[in-house]
């Protein structure tokens, strides 16, 4: 399986994929996890969203 192309299949589709592989017990949590991480990105990118990481806000100013 991993070194099936999922080809013509969208990113969440591929991941819910390997959701039901890792459900079934074929495949381990960190596998799982390692791949759910990768597929982050392509996710993001589908649904149009930045896939940086969050800029932390900037701290308060100090009360004197």
């Amino acid at each position: 399986w991993r070194k099936k192309q999922d080809r013509g299949q969208s990113p969440a589709m591929t991941l819910s994929n390997y959701r039901a592989l890792y459900e079934a017990g074929e495949l381990s949590q960190e596998e799982y996890e390692r791949i759910r991480l990768k597929m982050a990105g392509a996710i993001k990118s589908e649904m149009g969203v930045d896939a940086s990481p969050p800029v932390p806000p900037p701290a308060p100013p100090k009360s004197e």
